[in-house]
């Protein structure tokens, strides 16, 4: 994963116009909010497929006491 403080410092660095440097700046943290973004919709994409399982899990422990 990128890591958006020291991208925006080397920004910060660069001989640039202010405006360009704005730019920059905001397209990095833009980036930086669609990581964050990706990562929580993970998250939950992953605590649904553990509810998913636990539920084939409640549903075979039922079906083995019916047995």
């Amino acid at each position: 994963m990128t890591n958006h403080g020291d991208l925006l410092r080397a920004v910060r660095d660069l001989d640039a116009s202010d405006e360009l440097k704005d730019v920059l700046k905001l397209m990095i943290r833009y980036i930086d909010i669609e990581d964050k973004k990706t990562h929580s919709e993970s998250v939950k994409m992953l605590r649904k497929e553990i509810e998913d399982l636990r539920g084939r899990v409640y549903d075979l422990e039922e079906e083995a006491v019916v047995r």
